[in-house]
Protein backbone atom coordinates (compact mmCIF):
# COMPACT_ATOMS: atom_id res chain seq x y z
CA UNK A 1 0.00 0.00 0.00
CA UNK A 2 1.56 3.31 -1.18
CA UNK A 3 1.41 6.41 1.00
CA UNK A 4 -0.67 9.33 -0.33
CA UNK A 5 1.11 12.52 -1.42
CA UNK A 6 -0.27 16.01 -1.11
CA UNK A 7 -0.92 17.58 -4.49
CA UNK A 8 -1.98 21.22 -4.30
CA UNK A 9 -4.54 22.10 -6.95
CA UNK A 10 -4.23 25.24 -9.04
CA UNK A 11 -6.44 28.06 -7.74
CA UNK A 12 -7.55 30.16 -10.76
CA UNK A 13 -9.32 32.71 -8.53
CA UNK A 14 -6.09 33.36 -6.68
CA UNK A 15 -4.19 33.69 -9.92
CA UNK A 16 -6.83 36.12 -11.27
CA UNK A 17 -6.73 38.33 -8.15
CA UNK A 18 -2.93 38.44 -8.15
CA UNK A 19 -2.85 39.27 -11.85
CA UNK A 20 -5.49 41.98 -11.51
CA UNK A 21 -3.71 43.48 -8.51
CA UNK A 22 -0.42 43.58 -10.39
CA UNK A 23 -2.12 45.20 -13.39
CA UNK A 24 -3.73 47.88 -11.17
CA UNK A 25 -0.44 48.55 -9.38
CA UNK A 26 1.36 48.90 -12.69
CA UNK A 27 -1.38 51.15 -13.93
CA UNK A 28 -1.13 53.34 -10.78
CA UNK A 29 2.62 53.71 -11.08
CA UNK A 30 2.30 54.37 -14.76
CA UNK A 31 -0.36 57.05 -14.14
CA UNK A 32 1.80 58.82 -11.54
CA UNK A 33 4.82 58.63 -13.77
CA UNK A 34 2.90 60.02 -16.72
CA UNK A 35 1.30 62.72 -14.63
CA UNK A 36 4.61 63.93 -13.23
CA UNK A 37 6.43 63.48 -16.52
CA UNK A 38 3.90 65.28 -18.72
CA UNK A 39 3.74 68.23 -16.34
CA UNK A 40 7.46 68.42 -15.75
CA UNK A 41 6.92 67.81 -12.03
CA UNK A 42 9.82 65.45 -11.53
CA UNK A 43 12.59 68.14 -11.84
CA UNK A 44 10.65 71.35 -11.12
CA UNK A 45 8.12 72.80 -8.71
CA UNK A 46 4.61 72.11 -9.98
CA UNK A 47 2.90 75.16 -11.51
CA UNK A 48 -0.22 73.70 -12.95
CA UNK A 49 -2.78 75.98 -14.52
CA UNK A 50 -6.43 75.60 -14.95
CA UNK A 51 -8.35 76.10 -18.19
CA UNK A 52 -8.35 79.83 -17.72
CA UNK A 53 -4.58 79.94 -17.43
CA UNK A 54 -4.60 80.59 -13.70
CA UNK A 55 -2.04 78.88 -11.49
CA UNK A 56 -3.39 76.11 -9.28
CA UNK A 57 -2.38 75.80 -5.62
CA UNK A 58 -0.74 72.52 -4.30
CA UNK A 59 -3.99 71.31 -2.70
CA UNK A 60 -5.71 71.47 -5.99
CA UNK A 61 -2.86 69.49 -7.55
CA UNK A 62 -3.17 66.84 -4.88
CA UNK A 63 -6.91 66.72 -5.33
CA UNK A 64 -6.36 66.23 -9.02
CA UNK A 65 -4.02 63.28 -8.52
CA UNK A 66 -5.91 61.86 -5.55
CA UNK A 67 -9.27 62.15 -7.23
CA UNK A 68 -7.98 60.14 -10.12
CA UNK A 69 -5.86 57.57 -8.29
CA UNK A 70 -7.72 57.11 -5.01
CA UNK A 71 -10.40 54.82 -6.44
CA UNK A 72 -7.80 52.76 -8.24
CA UNK A 73 -5.54 52.57 -5.16
CA UNK A 74 -8.51 51.80 -2.90
CA UNK A 75 -9.63 49.01 -5.16
CA UNK A 76 -6.08 47.71 -5.38
CA UNK A 77 -5.68 47.91 -1.60
CA UNK A 78 -8.96 46.08 -1.08
CA UNK A 79 -7.92 43.41 -3.49
CA UNK A 80 -4.52 43.09 -1.82
CA UNK A 81 -6.21 42.84 1.60
CA UNK A 82 -8.59 40.23 0.27
CA UNK A 83 -5.62 38.50 -1.30
CA UNK A 84 -3.82 38.40 2.05
CA UNK A 85 -6.83 36.90 3.81
CA UNK A 86 -7.44 34.51 0.94
CA UNK A 87 -3.84 33.36 0.96
CA UNK A 88 -4.11 32.79 4.73
CA UNK A 89 -7.32 30.83 4.18
CA UNK A 90 -5.62 28.78 1.49
CA UNK A 91 -2.65 28.16 3.78
CA UNK A 92 -4.91 27.03 6.62
CA UNK A 93 -6.86 24.79 4.27
CA UNK A 94 -3.62 23.31 2.89
CA UNK A 95 -2.32 22.69 6.42
CA UNK A 96 -5.57 20.93 7.32
CA UNK A 97 -5.42 18.79 4.19
CA UNK A 98 -1.76 17.98 4.83
CA UNK A 99 -2.56 17.04 8.44
CA UNK A 100 -5.47 14.83 7.37
CA UNK A 101 -3.33 13.26 4.68
CA UNK A 102 -0.54 12.62 7.19
CA UNK A 103 -3.06 11.07 9.54
CA UNK A 104 -4.43 8.85 6.76
CA UNK A 105 -0.91 7.83 5.84
CA UNK A 106 -0.09 7.01 9.45
CA UNK A 107 -3.25 4.92 9.78
CA UNK A 108 -2.43 3.19 6.49
CA UNK A 109 1.10 2.54 7.70
CA UNK A 110 -0.14 1.07 10.98
CA UNK A 111 -2.69 -1.03 9.12
CA UNK A 112 -0.04 -2.26 6.73
CA UNK A 113 2.32 -3.08 9.61
CA UNK A 114 -0.52 -4.89 11.37
CA UNK A 115 -1.30 -6.87 8.22
CA UNK A 116 2.37 -7.75 7.79
CA UNK A 117 2.63 -8.77 11.43
CA UNK A 118 -0.52 -10.89 11.22
CA UNK A 119 0.79 -12.49 8.05
CA UNK A 120 4.09 -13.28 9.77
CA UNK A 121 2.24 -14.71 12.78
CA UNK A 122 0.09 -16.88 10.50
CA UNK A 123 3.22 -18.16 8.70
CA UNK A 124 4.83 -18.85 12.08
CA UNK A 125 1.77 -20.79 13.25
CA UNK A 126 1.68 -22.77 10.00
CA UNK A 127 5.37 -23.62 10.33
CA UNK A 128 4.81 -24.85 13.89
CA UNK A 129 1.88 -27.00 12.79
CA UNK A 130 3.79 -28.45 9.83
CA UNK A 131 6.64 -29.45 12.15
CA UNK A 132 4.19 -30.84 14.69
CA UNK A 133 2.29 -32.84 12.06
CA UNK A 134 5.47 -34.15 10.38
CA UNK A 135 6.89 -35.40 13.68
CA UNK A 136 3.59 -37.05 14.69
CA UNK A 137 3.27 -38.78 11.31
CA UNK A 138 6.88 -39.95 11.52
CA UNK A 139 6.25 -41.40 14.97
CA UNK A 140 3.10 -43.19 13.79
CA UNK A 141 5.15 -44.87 11.04
CA UNK A 142 7.82 -45.69 13.63
CA UNK A 143 5.34 -47.21 16.11
CA UNK A 144 3.49 -49.24 13.50
CA UNK A 145 6.73 -50.55 12.02
CA UNK A 146 7.70 -51.86 15.45
CA UNK A 147 4.24 -53.42 15.62
CA UNK A 148 4.97 -55.34 12.42
CA UNK A 149 8.30 -56.48 13.88
CA UNK A 150 6.48 -57.66 17.00
CA UNK A 151 3.97 -59.64 14.92
CA UNK A 152 6.76 -61.35 12.98
CA UNK A 153 8.60 -62.19 16.20
CA UNK A 154 5.44 -63.67 17.75
CA UNK A 155 5.00 -65.97 14.74
CA UNK A 156 8.65 -67.06 14.82
CA UNK A 157 8.61 -67.57 18.58
CA UNK A 158 5.48 -69.70 18.42
CA UNK A 159 7.05 -71.90 15.73
CA UNK A 160 10.39 -72.15 17.55
CA UNK A 161 9.65 -71.36 21.20
CA UNK A 162 13.16 -71.72 22.62
CA UNK A 163 15.04 -70.69 19.50
CA UNK A 164 17.30 -67.68 19.13
CA UNK A 165 14.53 -65.45 17.82
CA UNK A 166 15.24 -61.74 17.71
CA UNK A 167 12.62 -59.07 18.31
CA UNK A 168 13.75 -56.24 16.08
CA UNK A 169 13.18 -52.59 16.91
CA UNK A 170 13.49 -49.78 14.41
CA UNK A 171 15.12 -46.53 15.46
CA UNK A 172 13.68 -43.06 15.06
CA UNK A 173 14.65 -39.64 16.43
CA UNK A 174 11.23 -38.03 15.97
CA UNK A 175 10.26 -38.26 19.64
CA UNK A 176 13.56 -36.68 20.67
CA UNK A 177 12.83 -33.68 18.45
CA UNK A 178 9.18 -33.78 19.51
CA UNK A 179 10.23 -33.27 23.14
CA UNK A 180 12.24 -30.20 22.16
CA UNK A 181 9.22 -28.42 20.73
CA UNK A 182 7.94 -25.38 22.61
CA UNK A 183 4.49 -26.70 23.47
CA UNK A 184 3.16 -23.28 24.41
CA UNK A 185 3.82 -22.16 20.84
CA UNK A 186 2.43 -25.43 19.45
CA UNK A 187 -0.68 -24.97 21.56
CA UNK A 188 -1.09 -21.36 20.37
CA UNK A 189 -0.73 -22.56 16.79
CA UNK A 190 -3.32 -25.29 17.35
CA UNK A 191 -5.69 -22.78 18.97
CA UNK A 192 -5.38 -20.39 16.04
CA UNK A 193 -5.79 -23.14 13.43
CA UNK A 194 -8.82 -24.86 14.95
CA UNK A 195 -10.56 -21.60 15.85
CA UNK A 196 -10.17 -20.49 12.23
CA UNK A 197 -11.01 -23.77 10.51
CA UNK A 198 -13.14 -25.66 13.04
CA UNK A 199 -14.70 -23.03 15.31
CA UNK A 200 -17.49 -25.36 16.46
CA UNK A 201 -15.27 -28.34 17.37
CA UNK A 202 -14.08 -29.00 20.94
CA UNK A 203 -10.57 -30.14 20.13
CA UNK A 204 -8.71 -29.56 23.42
CA UNK A 205 -9.40 -33.02 24.88
CA UNK A 206 -8.42 -34.68 21.60
CA UNK A 207 -5.16 -32.70 21.51
CA UNK A 208 -4.26 -33.73 25.07
CA UNK A 209 -5.17 -37.35 24.29
CA UNK A 210 -2.89 -37.30 21.22
CA UNK A 211 0.03 -36.09 23.34
CA UNK A 212 -0.68 -38.76 25.96
CA UNK A 213 -0.90 -41.52 23.35
CA UNK A 214 2.38 -40.50 21.72
CA UNK A 215 4.15 -40.36 25.07
CA UNK A 216 2.63 -43.70 26.09
CA UNK A 217 3.84 -45.45 22.90
CA UNK A 218 7.32 -44.11 23.35
CA UNK A 219 7.45 -45.34 26.96
CA UNK A 220 5.80 -48.59 25.94
CA UNK A 221 8.48 -49.26 23.31
CA UNK A 222 11.27 -48.48 25.77
CA UNK A 223 9.77 -50.86 28.33
CA UNK A 224 9.22 -53.46 25.61
CA UNK A 225 12.90 -53.27 24.66
CA UNK A 226 13.97 -53.66 28.27
CA UNK A 227 11.59 -56.57 28.80
CA UNK A 228 12.80 -58.38 25.69
CA UNK A 229 16.42 -57.76 26.66
CA UNK A 230 15.85 -59.27 30.10
CA UNK A 231 13.88 -62.17 28.64
CA UNK A 232 16.38 -62.98 25.89
CA UNK A 233 19.36 -62.60 28.25
CA UNK A 234 17.77 -64.90 30.83
CA UNK A 235 16.75 -67.44 28.18
CA UNK A 236 20.19 -67.46 26.58
CA UNK A 237 21.90 -67.84 29.96
CA UNK A 238 19.66 -70.65 31.17
CA UNK A 239 19.73 -72.61 27.92
CA UNK A 240 23.49 -72.16 27.59
CA UNK A 241 23.94 -73.63 31.06
CA UNK A 242 21.71 -76.56 30.07
CA UNK A 243 23.71 -77.07 26.87
CA UNK A 244 27.07 -77.04 28.67
CA UNK A 245 25.86 -79.36 31.39
CA UNK A 246 24.31 -81.67 28.77
CA UNK A 247 27.57 -81.87 26.82
CA UNK A 248 29.39 -82.74 30.02
CA UNK A 249 26.99 -85.51 31.03
CA UNK A 250 26.52 -86.96 27.55
CA UNK A 251 30.20 -87.88 27.54
CA UNK A 252 29.48 -90.22 30.43
CA UNK A 253 26.33 -91.51 28.72
CA UNK A 254 28.15 -92.53 25.54
CA UNK A 255 30.74 -94.59 27.44
CA UNK A 256 28.11 -96.36 29.55
CA UNK A 257 27.01 -99.57 27.83
CA UNK A 258 23.69 -99.54 29.66
CA UNK A 259 22.91 -96.02 28.45
CA UNK A 260 24.55 -95.62 25.03
CA UNK A 261 22.23 -98.04 23.30
CA UNK A 262 19.01 -96.30 24.14
CA UNK A 263 16.99 -95.12 21.12
CA UNK A 264 16.56 -91.57 22.50
CA UNK A 265 20.25 -90.89 21.78
CA UNK A 266 19.40 -90.71 18.08
CA UNK A 267 17.10 -87.78 18.86
CA UNK A 268 19.93 -86.16 20.85
CA UNK A 269 22.35 -86.47 17.93
CA UNK A 270 19.77 -85.12 15.49
CA UNK A 271 18.74 -82.12 17.61
CA UNK A 272 22.09 -81.17 19.17
CA UNK A 273 24.62 -82.22 16.52
CA UNK A 274 22.53 -82.35 13.33
CA UNK A 275 23.59 -85.98 12.72
CA UNK A 276 21.72 -89.15 11.83
CA UNK A 277 22.60 -92.64 13.11
CA UNK A 278 25.37 -92.87 10.47
CA UNK A 279 26.91 -89.56 11.45
CA UNK A 280 25.80 -87.64 8.34
CA UNK A 281 24.49 -84.06 8.42
CA UNK A 282 20.69 -83.95 8.33
CA UNK A 283 20.50 -80.37 7.02
CA UNK A 284 23.31 -78.14 5.76
CA UNK A 285 25.41 -77.17 8.76
CA UNK A 286 25.23 -73.45 7.88
CA UNK A 287 21.43 -73.51 8.16
CA UNK A 288 21.61 -75.53 11.37
CA UNK A 289 24.05 -73.07 12.92
CA UNK A 290 21.80 -70.15 12.08
CA UNK A 291 18.71 -71.86 13.45
CA UNK A 292 20.25 -73.07 16.72
CA UNK A 293 19.24 -75.87 19.06
CA UNK A 294 15.55 -76.63 19.45
CA UNK A 295 15.44 -77.24 23.22
CA UNK A 296 11.69 -77.74 23.18
CA UNK A 297 12.04 -80.66 20.77
CA UNK A 298 15.02 -81.87 22.82
CA UNK A 299 12.80 -82.07 25.91
CA UNK A 300 10.00 -83.87 24.09
CA UNK A 301 12.07 -86.30 22.00
CA UNK A 302 15.12 -86.87 24.22
CA UNK A 303 14.65 -85.92 27.90
CA UNK A 304 11.11 -87.28 28.20
CA UNK A 305 12.35 -90.66 26.86
CA UNK A 306 15.85 -90.82 28.31
CA UNK A 307 15.05 -89.83 31.91
CA UNK A 308 12.52 -92.68 32.42
CA UNK A 309 15.18 -95.12 31.11
CA UNK A 310 17.74 -93.60 33.47
CA UNK A 311 15.35 -93.88 36.40
CA UNK A 312 14.68 -97.53 35.64
CA UNK A 313 18.43 -98.21 35.79
CA UNK A 314 18.69 -96.35 39.10
CA UNK A 315 15.77 -98.34 40.49
CA UNK A 316 17.59 -101.52 39.57
CA UNK A 317 21.13 -100.70 40.65
CA UNK A 318 20.65 -97.89 43.23
CA UNK A 319 24.17 -96.62 42.62
CA UNK A 320 25.29 -93.02 43.41
CA UNK A 321 26.44 -92.76 39.81
CA UNK A 322 22.96 -93.29 38.39
CA UNK A 323 21.46 -91.15 41.13
CA UNK A 324 23.74 -88.26 40.17
CA UNK A 325 22.99 -88.81 36.49
CA UNK A 326 19.25 -88.90 37.18
CA UNK A 327 19.37 -85.69 39.26
CA UNK A 328 21.48 -83.88 36.64
CA UNK A 329 19.23 -84.78 33.69
CA UNK A 330 16.09 -84.08 35.72
CA UNK A 331 17.44 -80.64 36.67
CA UNK A 332 18.26 -79.88 33.03
CA UNK A 333 14.82 -81.01 31.98
CA UNK A 334 13.25 -78.87 34.67
CA UNK A 335 15.29 -75.84 33.53
CA UNK A 336 14.03 -76.33 30.00
CA UNK A 337 10.46 -76.68 31.27
CA UNK A 338 10.83 -73.50 33.34
CA UNK A 339 12.19 -71.64 30.34
CA UNK A 340 9.31 -72.89 28.19
CA UNK A 341 6.86 -71.63 30.79
CA UNK A 342 8.58 -68.23 31.09
CA UNK A 343 8.90 -67.85 27.33
CA UNK A 344 5.28 -68.82 26.80
CA UNK A 345 4.19 -66.34 29.47
CA UNK A 346 6.34 -63.59 27.91
CA UNK A 347 4.91 -64.40 24.49
CA UNK A 348 1.36 -64.37 25.82
CA UNK A 349 1.83 -60.86 27.26
CA UNK A 350 3.45 -59.70 24.05
CA UNK A 351 0.48 -61.00 22.05
CA UNK A 352 -1.94 -59.15 24.33
CA UNK A 353 0.03 -55.95 23.89
CA UNK A 354 0.12 -56.44 20.15
CA UNK A 355 -3.64 -56.94 19.95
CA UNK A 356 -4.27 -53.82 22.04
CA UNK A 357 -1.64 -51.43 20.71
CA UNK A 358 -0.62 -52.64 17.26
CA UNK A 359 -3.51 -54.54 15.70
CA UNK A 360 -5.01 -52.24 13.07
CA UNK A 361 -8.29 -54.17 13.22
CA UNK A 362 -8.75 -53.30 16.89
CA UNK A 363 -11.76 -50.96 17.20
CA UNK A 364 -9.99 -49.10 20.03
CA UNK A 365 -6.68 -48.84 18.18
CA UNK A 366 -5.10 -45.83 19.95
CA UNK A 367 -3.04 -44.59 17.01
CA UNK A 368 -6.22 -44.29 14.93
CA UNK A 369 -7.28 -41.40 17.17
CA UNK A 370 -3.94 -39.74 16.53
CA UNK A 371 -4.34 -40.22 12.77
CA UNK A 372 -7.82 -38.71 12.81
CA UNK A 373 -6.67 -35.66 14.75
CA UNK A 374 -3.65 -35.10 12.51
CA UNK A 375 -5.83 -35.50 9.40
CA UNK A 376 -7.73 -32.37 10.47
CA UNK A 377 -4.53 -30.34 10.08
CA UNK A 378 -3.92 -29.57 6.43
CA UNK A 379 -2.93 -26.58 4.35
CA UNK A 380 -4.43 -25.53 1.04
Amino acid sequence: MELKKYNEKKDFLLLFIILLSVVLLIYSFYYIYQYYGMNNLIISVPKNRNNDGELLNPNEIGDSIGGTLNPIIAITASMLTFLAFYIQYKANKSQKEIFNLSLDNEVSKLTREKDIKESEVIKYYQTNLKIFKTLIESMIVYFEENGRFAKKFIEEERNFLLGSNILRYSTDSSFKYFEKLEFREIYNSIVYYFNERYPSIDWEDDFIEVLNIIEFYNEFLNESRDTFKKHSTSKYKNLTEVGLKLDEKMGDVFIDEKLNTHSSLLSYLKIIHNRDEKGNFIIPNEIFSQKGVDFQSLQIEFFNNFIPHLKSLYDIYKTPYYKDMLESFSKMNKSIGTEIFQTDNYLHNLELNYQQYYNLENTDYPLQKVKEFIAKIYFD
